[in-house]
């Protein structure tokens, strides 16, 4: 129904994702596992809250990458060795900012949930 996925990787316990990534904002990400014999075993959102606090502290990036898929974008802080992936998701009805913080060439050191920016209003001195 969806066509070909925007990612495919191979999971850890061999099963295949494949993760279709809706844009330009990438608001939702589907994951859609194949076991073997190419069956599907689970299909979710996985830009939730919830799936974003699982993520444990130390988690490399591939665990990462294949919970929650490609990040909207990634940056790197060379003052604070550190590397921010940037996702982009809804908590309900507010437009929200999930950013993974990793020690440059680490793990992921925090998740920091936030309200986008470019959604809030902002306040005028007028």
């Amino acid at each position: 129904k969806y066509g070909a996925p925007t990612v495919e990787r191979k999971l850890a316990s061999g099963d295949t994702a494949w993760y279709y990534v809706t844009g330009p904002s990438n608001f939702f990400t589907y994951r859609v596992v194949f076991g073997s014999g190419g069956t599907v075993k689970s299909y979710s959102q996985v830009l939730t809250r919830s799936d974003f606090m699982s993520l444990p502290e130390g988690a490399s990036r591939t665990t990462v990458l294949d919970e929650l898929g490609p990040p909207m974008e990634r940056m790197t802080f060379a003052r604070t060795a550190t590397e921010v992936w940037t996702y982009r998701w809804l908590d309900g009805t507010f437009e929200m900012i999930a950013d993974a913080e990793f020690a440059q060439g680490g793990n992921l050191k925090q998740i920091v949930l936030l309200r986008d920016p470019m959604y809030t209003d902002a306040i005028s001195p007028f």
